[in-house]
């Protein structure tokens, strides 16, 4: 890597952190420049602007978040799986999924912000991300399809649409609200709750 690319990857790596932090409105480039330990000037010599250094960002994260390997460890689980009962395997999908976007909370955060107020940078979105998605999530629903345990008059896209979210929530909770879940049990008892509750709903019903 020549010394371009190695101040490049700083000034990226230090926009994605600030950014991530207070935000596109709220950041600076010369904290920006500050924090990747180069000057203002060197920040510009590489990006026009902030919008610039912002897209820069977003599209160095979302490409590796659509790369094969952010998406096999789904594609290992359900190809490898067939056999496992229904539950255990969403327990194994959910606790794939949340380890995955908890690592990049913060870049998640960020990109869930930017994508509210600029459209741009929802395009890349659209155009990089959300084929990925659709085909696993095609993938998982046709796994679904195949299991004589789960209702058939539901719609497999939805469950597994709102299977995510619930990834999501708890991944929210931990990140934001921490209050909300219990310190002394920890997150592995939360994920069991939260698959329980995805499963089974709250109704009265079967006991496990």
């Amino acid at each position: 890597m020549g010394k371009s690319d190695e101040t490049k990857g700083k000034l990226i790596r230090s926009s994605a952190e600030i950014f991530a932090q207070k935000g596109y409105a709220a950041s600076t480039t010369r904290e920006i420049a500050d924090s990747a330990g180069v000057s203002e000037a060197v920040l510009f010599k590489y990006y026009k602007n902030k919008k610039g250094l912002l897209h820069e960002t977003i599209l160095d994260f979302i490409e590796q978040i659509s790369l094969d390997s952010v998406f096999e460890s789904v594609d290992g689980i359900v190809k490898n799986n067939k056999e496992m009962p229904t539950e255990d395997l969403f327990r194994k999908l959910f606790k794939d999924r949340y380890s995955m976007i908890d690592k990049n909370f913060q870049m998640f955060k960020m990109l869930v912000i930017e994508i509210q107020y600029h459209e741009d940078v929802r395009d890349i979105f659209i155009e990089k991300v959300m084929p990925r998605i659709a085909h696993y999530a095609k993938v998982m629903s046709s796994l679904l399809e195949e299991r004589d345990d789960i209702r058939s008059d539901l719609d497999y896209t939805a469950i597994i649409r709102s299977f995510m979210g619930v990834v999501l929530l708890t991944i929210v909770q931990k990140k934001m609200l921490p209050e909300l879940i219990d310190t002394n049990d920890g997150i592995d008892t939360e994920i069991e709750n939260m698959v329980d509750m995805f499963m089974r709903g709250i109704l009265k019903g079967e006991e496990k």
